[in-house]
């Protein structure tokens, strides 16, 4: 597979893979400085492109999104000036390189993930023979049935699935020749949070092939191998208790950091007022509202043992309601619908913005939010085909709308 223009990965693939060795930054005493590349990495990015181009190639709407997430967060905290320049610099680079090189970056994400697919491969080999892992620094955690869970280059495995789920899902519904391979590599992480959603995802974007085609071999496994996956003891000795407050609180050790995170989210249900619910806290501002809304809990010196006010992180998409209220969300909500139409591919920008809205509903801290700026303002915007090239890796024939449209 020959990718072109390879030079972009390292303006929207590095700070990205740099994100998602935070952990092994902090070993070696270097994450001080890892800040002041990524935003290096973002301004030359755009230097860069802004220098190549004629034109700026954007979005007015993602513009206006850009803006307006860029003026709360400064809001509640103009101290964060150097985030909030990362943050934004990177998601108004990564839209102007799908802009000016839909395929280009389309191409380059399928190859980082069928790269990471071989890696997991290699991974479980070398587990099996040596007992350890050759790529990923973590040991190996290794589930009842005998079998590791693999995250390669990531920290954390739900990273590793949520940033492959896109390539997977398309992989799989147009019947890509290395979908098994990107399918394993998502798998063989065993999050269930991820693998849960993945199952969602699946239902929504393989329903008409399921319905049409119910007699044939491959729906039907399909359906049953769901049905045995989310009836597993795995994912219910996962998700039982989940909503039972003395089961969080008493839990394992290992799964604390979600059990406050998750009774966080339901104590704020509890207690938030309808004005701050539609306006919200600012990005920057829930360390400062949090512990006074919930002073009267029961729940506070749990959360206080816990150190959750010092960064108070709820779930879901319930944190981006808590950053910028249910009438920033629903604006920024409205204005992604009407920009579809100017996309270069309508169901892969449908698709990518569904898999970041379902990872948000696991985490939404999800590698320094890169992973949800890079889906939703870069390969969403991304084409499967240009029209001087073919799609590669494809046997059913997709073109953009633009195209179509000729």
């Amino acid at each position: 597979m020959l990718i072109k223009k390879p030079y972009l990965m390292i303006f929207w693939f590095l700070p990205m893979f740099n994100s998602m060795k935070t952990v092994s930054y902090a070993e070696i005493g270097i994450t001080d400085y890892i800040k002041y590349v990524q935003l290096g990495l973002a301004l030359s990015g755009l230097f860069y492109l802004l220098l190549k181009s004629t034109s700026v190639r954007l979005s007015l709407g993602v513009l206006f999104i850009l803006l307006l997430l860029a003026f709360n967060m400064l809001y509640s905290d103009i101290r964060e000036y150097q985030l909030v320049a990362f943050l934004m610099g990177y998601g108004l680079m990564v839209h102007i390189i799908a802009k000016k090189y839909p395929y280009e970056i389309w191409s380059q994400y399928y190859f980082i993930c069928l790269v990471i697919s071989w890696f997991s491969i290699i991974d479980l080999i070398s587990f099996f023979i040596l007992g350890d892992f050759i790529i990923s620094y973590r040991t190996p955690e290794v589930m009842g049935n005998g079998l590791p869970r693999i995250n390669t280059i990531f920290d954390e495995m739900s990273h590793q699935a949520f940033f492959m789920m896109p390539a997977v899902v398309f992989s799989l519904v147009n019947n890509s020749k290395m979908r098994y391979l990107l399918l394993v590599g998502l798998v063989s992480t065993m999050s269930v949070a991820a693998l849960l959603l993945f199952t969602a995802a699946l239902l929504v974007y393989l329903r008409k092939r399921l319905l049409h085609n119910l007699i044939s071999v491959v729906p039907l496994i399909i359906i049953i191998s769901l049905a045995l996956f989310l009836g597993s003891e795995y994912i219910i000795s996962k998700i039982s208790g989940i909503f039972v407050t003395d089961a969080l609180i008493t839990g394992e050790q290992k799964k604390s950091v979600s059990a406050a995170s998750i009774l966080l989210c339901f104590e704020i249900l509890r207690n938030i007022s309808l004005e701050d619910l539609f306006l919200g806290y600012g990005f920057f501002g829930l360390a400062e509202n949090v512990p006074k809304l919930l002073y009267n809990s029961d729940l506070y010196s749990y959360f206080e043992m816990r150190g959750s006010f010092d960064d108070p992180k709820s779930i879901g998409i319930f944190n981006l309601v808590l950053y910028f209220g249910l009438l920033q969300c629903g604006l920024i909500a409205v204005v992604l619908l009407k920009v579809k139409k100017y996309v270069n591919d309508a169901w892969l920008y449908k698709l990518v913005i569904f898999a970041a809205l379902l990872s948000l509903l696991y985490n939404s801290h999800t590698v320094e939010y890169l992973i949800h700026l890079f889906f939703v303002f870069g390969l969403s915007w991304g084409c499967t085909q240009s029209p001087s090239e073919k799609v590669f890796d494809r046997k059913a024939e997709i073109v953009s709308n633009k195209i179509l449209n000729q």
